[in-house]
């Protein structure tokens, strides 16, 4: 962008010069030998004054185009999402405090998926707690609708969980997911796997698959805070 304005201002500069020598041309045309002194002493104040123009104009191009650098980038002093993308702030926990005394701010990535961070230290997005139809929390993990609500299950949402390979995992809920009903005989929360058989007579699960960036735009590394409200 910078180039093609530069290339504008100097035709822009040739061709207010061209008309001023022209118009000298022509009054000098119709009697005199050359353009006068005076004439000339006032192209040259004319060229000054348009070449001190275009440095300004120039500058001002060069402090645009840094701006628009970094915008794009997620904006100088920004905490940075998931390859430089800026959470969209949704809302922040606890729900029934002021702001002010919010511990964590909720937010949508740019492919539409929710989660939320811990604020203003940040880290890994939120736990929940997930369920498994084995009794040692491994195999695939499942959210329950307590944890999950219609809207978040709407959405598609991401969060972090624990297994028995890793108190940490990242992982996601697809839009509008499926939920099922069974037997779960072990759950991991609060940081441990619990030994737990839990009957889920109606339909209440929904399967938690691997976190993908490329789907939901949430990293799979803790982000590095301070996360604020941009």
């Amino acid at each position: 962008m910078k180039r093609y304005l530069h290339a504008s201002l100097v035709i822009v500069l040739a061709g207010i010069i061209s008309s001023i020598v022209i118009g000298c041309g022509s009054s000098n045309a119709s009697g005199g030998s050359g353009p006068s002194q005076s004439d000339f002493n006032a192209l040259k104040a004319t060229v000054t004054a348009l070449q001190q123009t275009v440095t300004g104009l120039q500058t001002e191009v060069a402090a645009l185009g840094s701006s628009v650098s970094r915008v794009s980038t997620g904006g100088a002093g920004k905490n940075k999402l998931a390859e430089g993308d800026a959470c969209t702030y949704v809302g922040w926990l606890p729900a029934d405090k002021p702001i002010y005394q919010a511990n964590s701010l909720q937010c949508r990535s740019a492919t539409g998926y929710l989660f939320a961070l811990p604020a203003p230290d940040g880290g890994f997005p939120l736990r929940s707690t997930v369920y498994y139809t084995s009794a040692d929390c491994s195999g695939t993990p499942y959210v329950a609708t307590q944890d999950l609500s219609a809207y978040g299950r709407l959405q598609g949402a991401v969060f972090s969980y624990g297994n028995n390979q890793a108190q940490t995992n990242v992982g996601y809920v697809v839009p509008n997911s499926t939920l099922i009903s069974g037997t779960t005989n072990s759950n991991h929360r609060n940081g441990a796997c619990q030994t737990e058989t839990i009957e889920f007579v109606f339909e209440a699960l929904a399967e938690v698959l691997p976190n993908d960036p490329v789907v939901t735009d949430v990293s799979n590394e803790a982000y590095p805070g301070p996360v604020v409200m941009q």
